[in-house]
């Protein structure tokens, strides 16, 4: 039974109690109504009839009194008249239940008193008073004794009436002490009920509670008695489940503490072992951030400054020192005649040489100097705190070592010579610009002074037309981006396995007034100092995704890649640029390529992966273009999304040199483990095109596949 029927039968069995006794109540009230009932109706109508009896016989004597005393014969018709009253009366009792023999007894007696009433009317006449009357004699007597049965019935009825409410009041006194007992009982039996259910309920409670904290104190053994089927019954049918899950939970978890500690114990081997590793692992991965960090800011062949790096320090020491009106010189190193070198000893000969030549540029420079590769065979030196007379004394000085300390290139002995150009900061500017400017400008000079020599900037009209050709450069360059003077021009990249010809390289050429087409090689420089590379850039990607759109509109398809200049790899908005391109012309971006040079990659390896990553989460591919400066730095390629590499002309062009021809065999295997498309650029000879595919070229361009042309239809595609 739940708490709620124990609850609901507390008040079920009240009422039962109180039912009964009301029942009881009601049973004997209605007993006593009925006793009243009778009573009234038999003794309370005889006892009025008898009273009624006696006042008319007593008004018939009076009246017969007076008929006597004064012959008044209308007394006589009074008694006659009360006389059938008092039989009427007679009747009306002789119809009460009971009633009937004593009322035939008391008219009998009338009748005996009335019988001489009447004869002695017909004599009252003639009798005087003091007369003997013997009628009126018998009469009073039978009259006595009719008042003295009347006076008696009264008393009996009086009686009889009396002993019906004293039974009436035992009646109802009774129910009363019933009413009294039931409510007594309906008390005792709430208390006693509310007592039980109360006390179970807490006995439970009680063993909940201290069974509860026998379990919190760790006494798993903690049972409560079963006894019920209430709800509280159930709780505690749950509570000695959950203490026997918690029993079995317990071993299990000691089984498993165990083992863990074994486990841990093991673990703990492992790890002094994995952190033994780690400490080396992490000694090597340290080692290979500080050489990632070193290559991302140094030249990869000659371990110098490279040229993004260099311009930094140069910008950065630039500013210090006109703030602070500090003195310094800025050198530009040229080698001279190094064509020559590379041609006659190869590419592997032609970075020996270099090698060499950056040895010696940094043991004779001071600690304090900053010394950068500038591109190819120029190089560039900041000499802080140096004024012009000082700065001769160090390029004399770099002549000579060079001019008497022997190089090896390979079993031969050379000796290197170089042109040297000097500007200082501030005497002849105080924009480092201009200053870069004019260090070029006296390089020239040099060179043409007849080469292993160096030259001051002095604003000789030679130098001052150099340096006003780069700004009549700038001017031209701004001129044609404003009037849409660049043009793209189109060299086909020949599939090697398929001989089919699907991509295309996009190459820039300024349109002069004449209509003549001007070479990059002539405004470049010039578009780099002034920093121009980053609108020419942008003209480029909108020029060159324009004309994918128009091709897409003849359901032509084919893959074009631009070229982009390492100060555009700095462009922060570059990524959005291009994706707002390929938006707004609706080009699949996959479509799209973009060529970054091997020496721009190695001047920011950290922005060049970012920007790898970024370019192919477009849908767009990157290819990494002059491949050549040393295989030492292509493993770098791997963390890189490349979809493929542009192996250096002069590779390709000098391939019949053993040296040349292992090096581009090397590169081509390495790039097929890395998945890695291979293009040779600058085949000017057909007959290369069969010994290229053989060592792993998958494409060639040049040439003799293609020279770049305006139009596309000029190669059988659509213009």
């Amino acid at each position: 039974m739940t708490i709620k029927q124990k609850i609901w039968r507390i008040p079920l069995v009240t009422i039962l109690i109180f039912s009964i006794g009301m029942a009881i109540i009601y049973i004997a009230s209605s007993h006593t109504h009925d006793l009243l009932q009778r009573s009234g109706n038999l003794h309370h109508p005889y006892l009025h009839n008898i009273q009624v009896l006696l006042s008319n016989l007593k008004g018939i004597q009076e009246n017969f009194q007076n008929a006597i005393v004064i012959n008044d014969s209308s007394a006589i018709t009074l008694a006659q008249q009360k006389a059938e009253k008092f039989r009427q009366i007679g009747q009306e009792i002789a119809s009460l239940d009971g009633k009937k023999a004593i009322a035939q007894s008391l008219r009998s007696q009338f009748d005996e008193y009335f019988a001489p009433a009447e004869s002695a009317t017909f004599m009252m006449l003639g009798i005087k008073p003091g007369d003997p009357m013997p009628e009126l004699e018998r009469m009073t007597v039978v009259l006595n004794k009719l008042t003295e049965a009347l006076q008696h019935e009264e008393l009996a009825a009086a009686q009889a009436f009396e002993k019906s409410l004293d039974k009436s009041r035992s009646i109802v006194q009774g129910m009363l002490w019933v009413n009294l007992a039931s409510v007594v009982f309906v008390v005792i039996g709430l208390v006693y009920s509310s007592h039980r259910l109360i006390t179970s309920i807490m006995k439970n409670l009680e063993y909940l509670r201290t069974n509860t904290q026998r379990i919190a104190q760790g006494d798993l053994t903690a049972r409560i008695p079963e006894n019920g089927n209430d709800e509280l019954t159930l709780v505690i049918q749950s509570f000695n489940r959950m203490g026997d899950e918690l029993q079995v939970a317990t071993g299990k978890h000691i089984q498993y503490e165990q083992k863990l500690e074994m486990l841990n114990q093991e673990l703990e081997d492992r790890v002094i072992a994995r952190t033994a590793e780690l400490g080396v692992a992490l000694d090597e991965a340290n080692k290979a951030n500080a050489a990632v960090a070193y290559i991302a800011d140094h030249d990869t062949l000659t371990g110098l400054l490279n040229r993004r790096r260099f311009q930094e320090e140069f910008e950065r020491w630039g500013k210090y020192a006109v703030r602070y009106e500090r003195a310094g010189a800025l050198m530009f190193i040229d080698l001279d005649k190094f064509k020559d070198i590379n041609d006659t000893y190869g590419h592997l000969g032609g970075d020996e040489y270099l090698l060499a030549v950056a040895s010696l540029l940094k043991k004779a420079l001071r600690s304090t100097d900053y010394v950068g590769r500038w591109g190819g065979d120029e190089f560039a030196a900041l000499l802080p705190e140096i004024d012009a007379i000082a700065a001769q004394e160090i390029a004399g000085k770099l002549i000579k070592v060079f001019s008497e300390t022997p190089v090896t290139v390979g079993s031969n002995t050379l000796y290197a010579s170089v042109s040297i150009g000097i500007a200082v900061l501030p005497d002849h500017t105080a924009d480092i610009n201009e200053l870069m400017a004019f260090a070029d400008a006296a390089m020239y000079k040099a060179k043409e002074a007849g080469r292993s020599c160096y030259r001051v900037y002095s604003a000789t009209a030679h130098e001052v037309q150099r340096v006003d050709e780069h700004a009549r450069w700038a001017g031209r360059i701004r001129r044609a981006l404003d009037t849409d003077q660049f043009i793209l021009f189109y060299q086909p990249v020949l599939n090697l396995k398929t001989g089919e010809t699907t991509e295309y390289e996009a190459l820039l050429r300024m349109e002069d007034t004449n209509g003549r087409f001007i070479s990059p090689g002539l405004f470049l420089e010039s578009a780099e100092r002034f920093d121009l590379n980053i609108p020419i850039d942008r003209m480029v990607i909108r020029k060159g995704a324009h004309r994918i759109a128009t091709l897409n509109e003849q359901s032509i398809s084919l893959h074009l890649s631009l070229n982009l200049s390492h100060k555009t790899l700095d462009d922060a908005g570059l990524i959005h640029y291009i994706s707002e391109a390929i938006d707004e012309y609706r080009i699949d971006p996959a479509n799209l390529a973009f060529e970054i040079s091997e020496a721009a990659m190695m001047q920011n390896m950290s922005r060049i992966r970012n920007l790898s990553a970024q370019i192919t989460q477009l849908g767009c591919r990157l290819i990494l273009d002059d491949i050549g400066i040393g295989f030492s730095s292509f493993h770098y390629l791997a963390p890189l999304c490349i979809r493929s590499i542009k192996i250096q002309g002069d590779l390709i062009r000098n391939l019949q040199h053993a040296e040349n021809y292992d090096y581009v065999a090397m590169l081509c295997k390495t790039c097929r483990e890395l998945n890695i498309e291979v293009v040779a650029k600058y085949v000017e000879d057909l007959s290369l095109l069969g010994g290229l595919h053989s060592i792993g070229v998958d494409y060639a361009q040049g040439f003799a596949v293609g020279k770049p042309l305006e139009s596309l239809g000029e190669f059988g595609v659509a213009a």
